[in-house]
């Protein structure tokens, strides 16, 4: 069943954006940890 709610439904793109936000810096903070992680093996091998 589906209902209105004004509230929720005026809330929801800022919360898809804060969402996007957070999966693009998790993203990033795993590419970085990865790039470190690769020059650690290509200069300490």
């Amino acid at each position: 069943m589906a209902t209105y709610d004004p509230v929720v439904d005026a809330d929801y793109p800022a919360h898809v954006q804060t969402y996007r936000s957070f999966v693009r810096g998790v993203m990033l903070a795993i590419a970085t940890a990865a790039l470190v992680l690769t020059l650690l093996a290509v200069f300490l091998l």
